[in-house]
């Protein structure tokens, strides 16, 4: 197995292109169904009079793609459909390149036929495997700045706020410094998302996410069930991909490898721990979830363990918000640091812990403010509530179907998105700002610099 190298000719990949450092025509790929209303299917690819070594490929990819259907049709069927250690890597297998390149491709079918896949023979479950497809070159950013005014020439723990704006462009902005790194990605089609971990960049559209780092070519791969969401687990190489499911057309979920795209079914704790496809996650990995007697924690290996025994309200990066009651029913309400066990008592009255705790109720990193719903005004606006005091100070609306952690690493304040518009608003004051410079925003994340 060997990866597509940039600059071959092997097109079997949506978004492999020819020649990724000339100006040499590239494909498009048309804009795929939202994931909303469902997972677009591949179709047959278009004839013409004499089929190109493409066309051949594409072709003998619907057939090769039909074993595969029927291979993951035996997983789920099988009896290992359960075991969350079965794994199936799915990515683009690589083709040896030609010595020349043509300066023109084909023009591409409506709806292009997965990529070709090889079926692995083994003793134990059906797997099928495929090597990673190279979808470029190392990223080159191009360079500029913002001008940083007060207060966000205030932060003083470096915070990057990667954003995609509406012309499809990838932006990386430095805070406090101001430096913008930008990648143009409107070739890859239209509906395009993004996920952020701590040292990768996910862009993904209703059927593949591409994986972004620095000083690495920009890899490919395919979930064959479609895509809904994805968000990273955080300190691990992984991202939890939900997908629309092949049979039922109900949610999966699985853990994909940024390394080489392998899926892993998540185990049913963990499925249920994910409200549209956002958990409760600690920066260490830990997925917090109310259960029968207290918290528990599930890490990476997912297996859940008990770490408290009250009711949980909220998560952050470094803390979990826990309401415990006494043998009278006394309650109290305290923020917990996670890596010390250090409990503070809160004033978090509104907060109940019944039920799921939302993914977009954060803590902020040192504990002393929470981004909380606002059950006075309309589905997404956001209040930052005083752990101290109790207090509350209306802000904007969160607007994302799954919420990234929106504060900065300093705590001071938490970044917020409304009709494109990004801005800041100050924890300790009514204060909000605009970030100018950075164009149309269609969604945001953020993590430590």
């Amino acid at each position: 197995m060997s990866a597509v190298k940039p600059g071959s000719d092997d097109d079997r990949s949506p978004w492999a292109r020819d020649d990724w450092s000339s100006n040499a025509e590239v494909p498009q790929l048309e804009a795929l169904t939202s994931p909303e209303r469902g997972a677009a299917a591949p179709g047959p690819p278009a004839s013409v009079d004499r089929p190109s070594r493409t066309q051949v490929l594409l072709a003998g990819a619907v057939g090769i793609g039909l074993l595969v259907v029927g291979a993951v049709a035996m997983l789920r069927s099988g009896d290992t459909v359960g075991d969350p250690d079965t794994t199936i890597e799915t990515s683009v297998d690589a083709a040896q390149p030609s010595t020349t390149s043509p300066t023109r491709l084909p023009p591409p079918p409506t709806r292009l036929p997965p990529p070709p896949t090889e079926v692995m023979a083994s003793t134990g479950a059906p797997r099928v495997s495929a090597a990673p497809a190279v979808v470029g070159e190392v990223p080159t950013w191009s360079e500029s700045t913002i001008a940083v005014t007060s207060p966000l020439d205030g932060i003083t723990a470096p915070t990057e706020v990667v954003t995609l704006t509406d012309d499809l462009v990838l932006q990386r902005i430095d805070l406090p410094s101001g430096r913008v790194r930008s990648l143009d990605l409107a070739e890859w089609g239209t509906d395009l998302r993004i996920a952020v971990s701590d040292d990768s960049i996910a862009v993904y559209d209703n059927r593949y996410v591409a994986i972004i780092r620095d000083d690495e070519a920009i890899r490919l791969f395919e979930v064959p069930d479609g895509v809904l969401f994805v968000e990273a687990w955080p300190g691990t190489d992984s991202l939890v991909v939900t997908s629309t499911g092949s049979q039922t057309g109900a949610a999966d979920r699985s853990v994909m490898s940024t390394d080489d795209g392998s899926l892993r079914p998540v185990a049913p704790e963990v499925s249920d721990a994910l409200l549209f496809g956002a958990g409760n996650f600690l920066s260490n990995g830990d997925l917090l979830v109310n259960g029968p007697g207290g918290i528990y924690a599930i890490g990476s290996d997912q297996q859940p363990r008990r770490i408290d025994d009250g009711d949980l309200l909220a998560v952050g990066r470094n803390h979990y918000a826990v309401e415990t009651c006494d043998e009278s029913l006394q309650c109290s309400t305290f923020v917990v640091e996670a890596t010390t066990g250090v409990r503070t008592a809160a004033v978090l009255d509104d907060l109940s812990g019944v039920g799921a705790v939302d993914p977009s109720t954060r803590i902020a990193p040192d504990g002393r403010s929470i981004v909380g719903t606002d059950s006075t005004r309309d589905t997404g606006y956001r209040q930052i509530i005083d752990t101290a005091t109790g207090s509350r100070t209306d802000i904007d609306r969160l607007a994302a179907l799954y919420y990234p952690d929106p504060w900065a690493a300093d705590g001071s304040g938490v970044f917020t998105e409304s009709a494109g518009v990004l801005r800041f608003q100050v924890r300790d004051k009514a204060e909000t700002v605009t970030l100018d410079g950075v164009g149309a925003v269609r969604s945001f994340a953020v993590r430590p610099g």
